[in-house]
């Protein structure tokens, strides 16, 4: 048939356009990841395991997902020396 559009336009259907990347809006986006991991490193009071965030994210909409955070940010190691560094320069201000 040459591809979906075409199979639902032979269909005698009208294919819907998918939203683009531009008008559809994230709801985590990077900072707002950041944001989250800060305020759990401030609610813990030390830089969670994969363990802990899972934890202390469970049931929490304010927070995003383990999963959401590696997909955004990267590796949890990255993540966590982020954090540290950022935790180490803190301190020395």
């Amino acid at each position: 048939m040459g591809g979906w559009t075409r199979a639902v336009t032979a269909a005698g259907m009208t294919p819907v356009t998918p939203m683009s990347t531009t008008t559809r809006r994230r709801r985590w986006t990077d900072s707002a990841c950041w944001a989250a991991l800060r305020g759990v490193v401030h609610e813990l009071g030390e830089i969670p395991t994969v363990l802990s965030y899972e934890r202390q994210a469970a049931g929490r909409p304010d927070l995003p997902s383990c999963a959401t955070l590696r997909n955004r940010l990267g590796r949890w190691s990255a993540i966590t020396a982020q954090l540290a560094a950022e935790r180490e320069l803190a301190t020395l201000s």
